[in-house]
């Protein structure tokens, strides 16, 4: 594991000595504020979605309380019509 460690890293640092802490330390920072950002982003979107599934349900029940008189209303005409 290590002879191979070593060939990788003799092959891929044939300009520099020493390995590119900086840049992988800016990479990381990068990363992890672009993380935070989408993780903003993915909070706000659940906060939407919750808004969305009560107000659906919210329709979903006027909806059965409507259905209750139509269909009264649907049995008298149909009384009627006899």
């Amino acid at each position: 594991l290590w002879n191979a460690a070593s060939r990788y890293l003799h092959a891929n640092l044939t300009d520099t000595k020493t390995l590119p802490i900086s840049k992988w330390k800016q990479e990381y920072a990068d990363l992890k504020e672009q993380r935070d950002t989408d993780y903003t982003k993915l909070k706000a979107t659940r906060a939407e979605v919750a808004e969305l599934q009560k107000i659906r349900k919210c329709v979903d029940i006027a909806l059965k309380a409507e259905q209750p008189e139509q269909t009264q209303n649907r049995t008298k005409r149909h009384e009627q019509e006899r």
